[in-house]
């Protein structure tokens, strides 16, 4: 399979976790910036790897950075310059939409575990968590500018990833974000039974020969 020829560089991928097809972001390469391009998301599936249907970005849509399912599949949170954008796979209609920053890009974006909230992070630095139950009002957020370097190139990205806790006792969740230098912050999102929202940093060194950190995961069962 391959992208069209206009939206022909890739930005990210994202499969539904229960489906058989996968949403992808594509912009052209024909700009030096990505601030003046376009992006096209596309629905495929993956028993044909056909095109199935283009979600609606609007006339004049941004840049989207990010992708990321929900836990049953059915709804697809989109990055777009600096809004978050929720998308029913199915029916390709807009559920939620909201400005997640005025002045940075949003560079990454999941569901937490528990369904409710949307975490963010942009390019600055800045990590919110957003209601989806109180019109996308901000709970949290953190500024992590300090572990941040300016990105080298047009595909360099901030993103992150979390590690839901396997039981009950607590909801706060573990975050690790790259930050396109050597270290990568790892915080304690969300809250505990205490309602406790307190997030803290630990630093995890990743110094080598191979250089800045690019992009970060957790094993789906283990915490590592």
């Amino acid at each position: 399979m391959s992208a069209c020829c206009f939206y022909c560089r890739i930005l990210d991928l994202a499969c539904s976790p229960l489906d058989n097809y996968f949403v992808s972001t594509a912009v052209s390469p024909e700009k030096t910036s990505l601030i003046a391009l376009r992006s096209k998301c596309t629905v495929w599936s993956m028993r044909t790897f056909k095109q199935l249907h283009t979600l609606p970005l609007g006339n004049d849509p941004g840049v989207v950075r990010s992708l990321c399912f929900n836990h049953n599949g059915k709804i697809v949170a989109a990055a777009e310059d600096g809004w978050v954008r929720l998308f029913d796979v199915n029916t390709r209609a807009s559920i939620l939409n909201w400005q997640a920053s005025e002045d940075a890009l949003v560079t990454a974006v999941r569901f937490s575990a528990d369904q409710n909230s949307v975490y963010t992070l942009s390019d600055d630095g800045m990590f919110c968590e957003w209601s989806l139950h109180d019109s996308a009002r901000c709970l949290t957020y953190h500024n992590l500018s300090q572990f941040c370097a300016s990105p080298q190139n047009l595909m360099t990205r901030h993103e992150f990833a979390l590690h839901s806790p396997p039981s009950a006792v607590s909801r706060k969740e573990q975050l690790l974000c790259t930050s396109n230098t050597c270290d990568a912050p790892l915080l304690a999102a969300g809250e505990d039974t205490q309602g406790d929202t307190t997030q803290e940093i630990e630093v995890l060194s990743g110094e080598s020969s191979y250089g800045s950190i690019t992009s970060v995961d957790w094993h789906p069962s283990n915490p590592i």
